[in-house]
This record gives structure tokens, C-alpha cells and sequence, in this order.
């Protein structure tokens, strides 16, 4: 019975990898992974971010960075990763690759997220993270990760 859970588990893994790599659809609140067959908060069970105290925006923003594989390439604890550390991200001043500098506010997070290569961080390459995010991440999901980002410090 252990093995059948552990192979039920490593599919769902598949499955949520080949979502977030761009191959299959966003995935709805029934395909967020469980931990130990609990499921996990989803953006589809929140009425509004505005109505969600910082606890429930971190466990539902982690959980859906979790389902759409953001933490692969971005860390929450300082650790520098394929994209930058999400800890103390949000107001932070980043200088970007043609040496401009901005200020990580909520517009900056969404176009970033949206649009990945409109402002490339320095020290970061160019077409690394997914660039269909916009079609992939519903307007509660990706509220919920900007949301997430800002309580990061």
C-alpha cells in the first residue's frame, strides 16, 4: 500500500511539472498536491486576497507557487536560484541587466510574472522562466503570489 502511494504521488508530481512546463492546462483547485492526502489551500477557495489574513496568504500564496513549480527557480529563504530569492524581495531596489534600477513594487511583480523578460534582473538570464504565465495563472492565483512576495521578509 506504501509503494501505490508513493507512485500515486511521483505521478502527480509529473503531472504538476508538465503543467508548469507549459504542457498541459492551468490546473484548478482539485489538482493542487496533498501532503500525506490532505489537500492543499488553493486561490479558487479564497472570496478575495483583501479578505485573507497574511497566514492564509502565505500558506495559499506558497501553495500555489508549489503547483505552478515557481519554487524551482525562486527561493524563500535568501538562497540564490536560477531567479531571484523572493525573501526581502518586495521593496527592494534591483539594477537590471541594461543597468537601470526598480523598485520591486506590486506592478513591477506582476509585469515580471506576466511578461518575464520585459525587465531582466542582472546577474539573471533572459528565457529561463515560462513566458505564458498570463494564460496559465488566474487573476485570484496570481494576485495570491504577488501577495506572497510582499509578506516574504
Amino acid at each position: 500500500m506504501r509503494f501505490i502511494s508513493k507512485v500515486a504521488g511521483l505521478a502527480m508530481f509529473l503531472l504538476l511539472i508538465t503543467v508548469a512546463c507549459g504542457g498541459g492546462s492551468s490546473p484548478s483547485s482539485s489538482d493542487a498536491p496533498g501532503s500525506g492526502g490532505a489537500s492543499e489551500p488553493v486561490a479558487a477557495e479564497l472570496k478575495s486576497v483583501s479578505e485573507t489574513s497574511p497566514e492564509e496568504v502565505k500558506a495559499f500564496g506558497k501553495a500555489t507557487a508549489r503547483v505552478f513549480v515557481c519554487n524551482g527557480c525562486h527561493t524563500v529563504d535568501g538562497v540564490g536560484a536560477a531567479g531571484p530569492t523572493w525573501l526581502g524581495l518586495f521593496g527592494k531596489e534591483e539594477t537590471l541587466e541594461d543597468g537601470t534600477t526598480v523598485i520591486v513594487d506590486e506592478a513591477y511583480l506582476r509585469e515580471s510574472i506576466l511578461d518575464p523578460n520585459a525587465k531582466i534582473v542582472k546577474d539573471f538570464p533572459a528565457d529561463v522562466m515560462p513566458a505564458d504565465f498570463a494564460e496559465r495563472l488566474s487573476d485570484s492565483q496570481l494576485d495570491l503570489l504577488i501577495e506572497y512576495i510582499k509578506v516574504l521578509k
